[in-house]
C-alpha cells in the first residue's frame, strides 16, 4: 500500500512539474512574441477613409507608415489585409515606399503597381524588405506602405485592418494596424462610414 502511493505522489509531482514546465514554456513563448511583436511600429494607425469608385477600378491604399526604433533591420515577410466577409475587394499585392519618396504620404491614388511619380523613384514589393532602425542613415520619415485593390463588385466594402509579418534577427514577429478603408461602389453611389 505504501509503495502504491509513494508512485501515486511521484506522479502526481512529475504532472505538476510537466504543467509548471509547459506553462512556463508557454508564458516565456508569448513573453518573448509580445516583445518581438513591439519591434514595428505604424504611424497612422487607426486612420480611416472612404471613397466611392466604380467597379474595375484599380487602386493604392497608402498614409501607413513602418519604422522602428531598434538596432537591428527587420525584414517584411508578409502583408495581410483582413476585408470584411460579403465585401468586393481583390487585394492585387502590398509594395513600400521608402525614405526617398516625396516628402508627406498620399492616402489613395487610382492605379496599381503604385507609380513611382507618385510614390517616389524607389518604390519596391513589400516582401523581403528591409526596414532600417528609424533614423539611420537618410530614413528619418519611415517607409510608407501601400496597399493595392481592386473593386469586384457593386456595394460597400471595406478592409478592417493589415497585418505585417517580419523577421528581426530571424524571430518572427507580426503586427495589425488598425486603418480602415471603405469603398462604394459605383461611383456614382452615397457612401459612409456606417456599416
Amino acid at each position: 500500500m505504501t509503495h502504491r502511493r509513494a508512485r501515486t505522489t511521484a506522479a502526481a509531482v512529475a504532472l505538476v512539474v510537466a504543467a509548471t514546465t509547459a506553462g512556463g514554456l508557454l508564458w516565456w513563448r508569448t513573453a518573448t512574441q509580445a516583445a518581438v511583436d513591439r519591434h514595428l511600429d505604424a504611424g497612422f494607425d487607426g486612420l480611416s477613409w472612404l471613397d466611392t469608385m466604380d467597379v474595375g477600378q484599380e487602386l493604392t491604399a497608402g498614409q501607413i507608415v513602418l519604422f522602428h526604433n531598434t538596432p537591428r533591420d527587420l525584414v517584411v515577410t508578409d502583408v495581410r489585409p483582413t476585408i470584411r466577409e460579403g465585401s468586393h475587394l481583390r487585394f492585387l499585392g502590398a509594395f513600400v515606399a521608402p525614405e526617398s519618396r516625396p516628402l508627406g504620404t498620399i492616402d489613395r491614388s487610382l492605379s496599381f503597381p503604385p507609380e513611382t511619380g507618385t510614390y517616389g523613384p524607389d518604390v519596391r514589393p513589400a516582401a523581403g524588405y528591409v526596414v532600417h532602425p528609424f533614423g539611420e542613415g537618410e530614413d528619418t520619415r519611415g517607409t510608407e506602405l501601400l496597399l493595392g485593390f481592386e473593386v469586384t463588385g457593386e456595394g460597400r466594402s471595406h478592409m478592417e485592418s493589415v497585418t505585417v509579418d517580419f523577421t528581426v534577427d530571424g524571430a518572427q514577429g507580426s503586427r495589425t494596424i488598425d486603418t480602415t478603408i471603405t469603398i462604394c461602389a459605383p461611383a456614382d453611389s452615397v457612401c459612409d462610414y456606417l456599416p
